[in-house]
């Protein structure tokens, strides 16, 4: 009898992946399923819990937020099918310091608190891990940002290293106790919380006592070298006195690496930017990677038209912009003819396999066995077949990609409830609305193509080079979507420093680095709205328009109101859910003091939210919410885009460290008297005030960027904040050090642009 969704998504849940099989059975068979409607409101912060207790994702989407120690607790985070959250609430009593609400309609899996208790006597390995994951999700913050200095971790998306935080778990460690031995496989790789570990080595045959070579503090991570490699660990590790740390154990390690394409081009980004002997031994795995099985995508479509036009089309797409091999399988019914010969176009092959439901599932597998070390990526394209045909082949899909013009349409079918879903809308038929919440109208990490199927299924020859120039610009987002090959761009606030966000944004252009995705806040804000809407254009309205940003800033103080209709007098009245380029404005509720996304409604308006600086500006109100300036909280939002699907994320903080004072101010008279006057000086108080809150900024701002591959931290500029009229000088000033960020940003995305594997050129017998 095959398992139903609800015991599926316990089974597959990453973070219950320490349990035995057995103990995940037990906890499947304690938790209660719970539908819930788009906005409802599971807790509200600062209020005692109606339903105390764990919740599992099933299917929708919940948006959780945290009050905490650490600056990510005290933002939202979205979380989708597999994700547990709630951990805090079943753990602690008292009012609840963790606020959730669905994003959409969600089926919801809900151990409540008695049943946990009851269920920690029988498997007390789950409160330990549901105490590691309260833990890390406060370390989170420094846990990424010491990843990213890893050798491991450093070429791996932010999602990829957000997916090893939720399956980590936390050892404590006695004083002397050896963590890992010399010549010995690696367990993992670890992350040192508290405490100081020793690191020795002995000579190979020697008796001599082991020679100390380092020191780990917090922050600092280890045993990633020899994980990579798999070669025995170079050193011994053992912990001076009590220590704790976070550990990702090899299997997790390697399950990642086996089913993600994305990890993989880590893996070779690694091996083909080191420079010592640990290259070598990563090169050896070239040839392991390239019989590694491709990732399959089944493409279902909810439009009128052949899902097979966009299907070929993507195939091509993902072979001329990164030179994957791809297999592309239809599935016609039995009937008359014979199965027809594959067909082989460039690195594009064509496979048409004749199957009825009952044997679907063994001649798909047959299929991708014999083929798919071949190839990075199989589309499967299932036109018109029924939940009897997609429940066989369930097992063999990573991943659906769901066409659409609904943006909040289900699947068309039941039983693919548990594979991973990318909503692809074509746009033009949803309405918008016409309000600003943040409260979503669209699926996160949705896709936006500016396509007609009904169009494109006419054609009869789907070749690419045919297409219109917005045709082949959302298929080639659409190829980064389903690869995992996203670029986001954080644009951080500070007022009209900000014009040098319109130089970073024009030379990753210009550079042929693409823009998927934007958030920003304040000033980053306007920048974001006006690159989104129109590209290159827009660098013009905004260096010309100081005058209006001017009275926009000065009106605002009366009411916000002014700068909003600012961005709606030059952009139109356009909303947020249809823009190709999702651009997603970042306010702070002070009603909750958490920091909100605003992904629908006019766009005007949800500049407006982010851009209104408490105590100056008026707020804007929506359903309960009070939003204001977005930097308050969070100055460079990069975490919104890696909640939004973005694999390469690019900061840009532009609040520059004040430069050292050439000359400090001195007492005017000597003694006591002297300095008592001089410190009461109110010009001193605002000069210390200014720049002390300049300190904060860039300080903040290079802090809340843990979560981004590379960060453009903007040099001093002598001009002030306010100030508009100096936009060309400004972005003028900006270009020696972008051009020094964009060599790294063009290096990481021709790395990640590029495929996982080096594979020989496609021939037939490749599919025989």
């Amino acid at each position: 009898m095959p398992a139903s969704p609800d015991s599926k998504a316990v089974e597959q849940c990453p973070s219950l992946r320490r349990l035995t099989a057995a103990e995940r059975d037990r906890v499947a068979a304690a938790m209660s399923p719970r539908d819930v409607s788009a906005g409802a409101v599971l807790w509200r912060i600062g209020e005692a819990p109606r339903d105390r207790g764990l919740y599992l994702v099933v299917s929708g989407e919940v948006s959780v937020a945290h009050h905490g120690p650490t600056r990510s607790s005290n933002s939202s985070r979205t979380v989708g099918p597999g994700s547990l959250f709630g951990e805090r609430t079943i753990l602690s009593d008292g009012p609840s310091v963790v606020g959730a609400r669905a994003l959409t309609p969600a089926r919801l899996l809900l151990l409540t608190r008695d049943r946990f208790d009851a269920l920690v006597a029988e498997i007390p390995a789950l409160r330990t891990v549901l105490d590691d994951l309260d833990l890390l999700r406060d370390l989170e913050p420094e846990v990424l940002a010491a990843m990213r200095r890893s050798a491991l971790a450093r070429h791996f998306s932010p999602r990829t290293l957000a997916e090893l935080c939720t399956v980590a778990d936390v050892l404590d460690v006695a004083a002397d106790e050896p963590v890992l031995r010399q010549g010995e496989a690696a367990p993992g790789f670890f992350f040192v919380i508290s405490g100081e570990l020793k690191v020795t080595v002995r000579a190979e045959g020697s008796d001599a006592p082991p020679v100390l070579v380092d020191t780990l503090h917090p922050g600092d991570v280890f045993g990633d070298v020899a994980l990579i490699t798999g070669q025995p660990q170079p050193s011994t590790v053992t912990a001076w006195g009590p220590a704790r740390l976070a550990r990702v154990r090899d299997d997790a390690y390697r399950k990642m690496l086996e089913v993600s394409q994305t990890h993989r081009r880590g893996v070779r980004s690694l091996a083909d930017t080191a420079v010592d002997a640990v290259a070598a031994q990563v090169a050896l795995g070239r040839d392991e990677a390239q019989h590694r099985p491709a990732e399959t995508r089944l493409i279902l479509s909810s439009v009128r038209g052949s899902s097979f036009a966009v299907t070929s089309l993507l195939a091509q797409t993902l072979a001329a912009d990164h030179d994957d091999h791809v297999m592309v399988v239809t599935f016609p019914r039995p009937g008359g003819a014979a199965q027809p010969a594959p067909r082989l176009d460039g690195n594009v092959a064509y496979v048409e396999l004749v199957t009825d439901d009952a044997s679907a599932a063994a001649r798909l597998g047959e299929l991708l066995d014999r083929t798919t070390r071949h190839f990075d990526y199989v589309l499967l394209d299932a036109a018109e077949r029924g939940d009897a045909f997609l429940s066989a082949i369930e097992h063999r899909v990573d991943r659906v990609v769901h066409l659409t013009h609904n943006t909040w349409a289900p699947l068309p079918t039941h039983a693919l409830a548990q594979v991973p879903v990318l909503h692809a809308v074509l746009l033009g038929a949803p309405k918008p609305r016409r309000e600003v919440t943040t409260m979503p109208t669209m699926h996160s990490g949705t896709v936006r193509l500016r396509l007609d199927l009904d169009t494109l299924s006419r054609r009869r020859a789907l070749r690419l080079a045919s297409v219109a120039p917005h045709e082949r610009a959302s298929l080639a987002r659409l190829a980064r979507a389903v690869s995992n090959r996203r670029v986001g761009v954080a644009l951080g606030g500070g007022g009209s420093w900000g014009f040098a966000h319109l130089t970073l944004l024009r030379e990753m252009t210009r550079a042929g680095v693409p823009v998927d995705l934007v958030a920003g806040c304040s000033f980053g804000a306007v920048v974001g709205a006006y690159w989104c809407a129109l590209g290159e254009q827009s660098i013009p309205t905004l260096v010309h328009g100081a005058g209006a940003l001017r009275n926009a800033a000065f009106g605002s103080i009366v009411s916000s109101v002014a700068l909003g209709a600012m961005v709606e007098r030059h952009l139109g009245h356009l909303a947020l859910e249809t823009l190709e380029v999702p651009f997603f404005p970042v306010a702070t509720d002070v009603a909750t003091g958490t920091q909100r996304a605003v992904k629908s409604g006019p766009i005007g308006r949800g500049v407006r939210a982010s851009g209104s600086f408490p105590g100056i500006f008026s707020p804007v109100t929506s359903r309960g919410a009070r939003l204001v300036d977005g930097g308050i909280i969070n100055n460079v939002p990069e975490d919104v885009l890696v909640s939004e699907g973005a694999d390469l994320v690019v900061a840009s903080n532009i609040v520059s460290s004040p430069a050292a004072m050439a000359h400090v101010p001195q007492p005017l008279f000597p003694g006591r008297a002297g300095r008592f006057l001089h410190e009461l000086n109110p010009l001193g108080r605002m000069s210390d005030l200014v720049r002390s809150t300049l300190i904060l900024m860039h300080s903040a701002g290079s802090r809340d960027a843990h979560l981004a591959d590379i960060t453009y931290n903007a040099e001093p500029v002598p001009f002030l904040p306010w100030d508009f009229s100096h936009g060309e000088e400004t972005m003028r000033h900006a270009e020696p050090e972008v051009a020094r960020v964009l060599a790294e940003i063009r290096d990481a995305w021709q790395h990640l642009a590029r495929p996982a594997a080096h594979r020989e050129a496609l021939v037939a017998a490749h599919l025989e």
